[in-house]
Parts: C-alpha cells; structure tokens; sequence
C-alpha cells in the first residue's frame, strides 16, 4: 500500500485525473468528486480542478459526454497540456454503505432500553467504536460489535445478548476516531477536504470507520494520514501523480 507521502504533487509533474467536463471556456472546470453527476446542481464545493486541454483535445472536449479521464501537468493548482479520454460509466466503484451482517435470516433492529442502556454507556466510556442490534423470527436477538478492548466487555454483553455477539476487532479505538473527525474538520480547507464523514464499508474486517475525498494530497495532511491506525481512514485521492497509479 501506498504511503500518502508518495502522493504529494510537485509543480510540474505528470498528473492523472477522472471527472466530468463542465463548461466550454478556458480553462475547462474537471468535476472530480464521485458523489458529483452531471445532472446535479451544484457541484461539489471544493471538488474541481481547472484544466488546460493540449491544442488538439481542446476542440474535441467540446462533445465530450460522461466521465473522462485527464492527463497532464500540475501547476497548482490547475492541471495543464492536458488530454482526455472516456471513461467507461461503468468503471466505477462504491466500497461504503453495507451494513455489516447478521445471522442468517435476521434483521437489523432497534437495541431494547436494556440494550440500549448498556451500548449507550460502552460508547460512552470508549469500550466500543459501533453496534448493531439483530432480530430473528424466532425471537433471538443477536450483537455485533466493533471494539479494541473485547476482554474486558465480553461478559458484560454475552450476559445482555445470551443468543450470540460477533466482535469485530479494530486497532484503532473511539478516541481514535473522535481526534481524527475533529482533525479533518479542523483543517478542511487547507488539505484539500472536498468530502468527509464515517459509516459500513463493504470490508468485512474493516466494516466501520471513516472516508474522506481530497483534491490533492497536501503534505501535512500525508504526514498525518499516514500516522494513523491501519484501517480508520480511507482516502480518495481526485488528482494523483501518474507515478503512483495503480497504488491503493
């Protein structure tokens, strides 16, 4: 895996980029970010980049419908020399929004007061980062948990949920994810933050934590990024170095 240090831009360098081309004056405006289409107004605050078309593309972009992808040259902030191609508009991906699973037939359900007293004082106290609560039709209810201090629940909840609880262990705890929330939404506008939020991820190991869309990599944001416990943050990178394509 990549480091976000080998990610950082230097003026001049070759650059690659994947968007929609909006408008048809110089230079043209690239819509970077995934939650971007064109049919919405407006865009993404924070999630374009300027961009100089070579002479010969320029004409060209002028029919360009869909998503694109562009190469050229960084000069910060904008990229220049630049040529494009289609992008297929099915070549894209969604890693977020799946909420962990159940036991087979189960339900995803509210935590009874009883349970919800419990969770509520685990979250509290920073025992555990995420819960979810499951019903099956034969009345057992069921828990999953995301911590990084099983030990010293696990009795506490097997006793509330005798039917089962699934731990999923993190290396990074609820103060983890607490200072780094307060960290991207201190420095938003000067690392580039176009997007950022926590929720499920499709990765059954690393089912919770956060995401965050940045322009560019700026290297202060690198050096803290790449401090961080392994799977609390995942990063789309809109700009990227066409050294490092390819990298996670």
């Amino acid at each position: 895996m990549a480091r976000f240090a080998d990610l950082v831009l230097s003026d001049g360098e070759a650059v690659e980029a994947v968007g929609w081309l909006d408008g048809s004056s110089t230079p043209r405006s690239l819509q970077l970010s995934p939650s971007w289409r064109p049919d919405r107004r407006p865009p993404v605050q924070g999630g374009s980049v300027d961009v100089y078309l070579f002479d010969g593309s320029a004409a060209a972009a002028n029919d360009a419908e869909g998503r694109v992808r562009v190469v050229g040259e960084w000069r910060e902030p904008a990229i220049h020399n630049a040529r494009f191609e289609a992008v297929d508009a099915n070549n894209s991906s969604d890693g977020g929004g799946r909420l962990p699973d159940g036991p087979p037939g189960s339900h995803l359900t509210n935590p009874s007061p009883a349970e919800s007293a419990l969770l509520e004082r685990l979250l509290a106290a920073g025992d555990i980062s995420w819960h979810r609560v499951y019903g099956s039709p034969d009345g057992r209810r069921t828990a999953r948990i995301g911590t990084d201090r099983r030990d010293a629940i696990q009795n506490e909840l097997a006793a509330a949920f005798p039917d089962g609880v699934e731990f999923t262990e993190t290396v990074w705890s609820q103060a983890d994810l607490a200072d780094a929330i307060q960290t991207l939404s201190a420095h938003h506008d000067a690392w580039h933050i176009v997007a950022a939020g926590g929720g499920f991820r499709s990765d059954p190991v690393a089912a919770f934590g956060l995401s965050a869309e940045v322009l560019h990599v700026d290297p202060d944001f690198a050096d803290w990024a790449d401090s961080l416990p392994s799977s609390l943050l995942d990063v789309t990178v809109l700009v990227r170095p066409t050294r490092a394509i390819g990298a996670a």
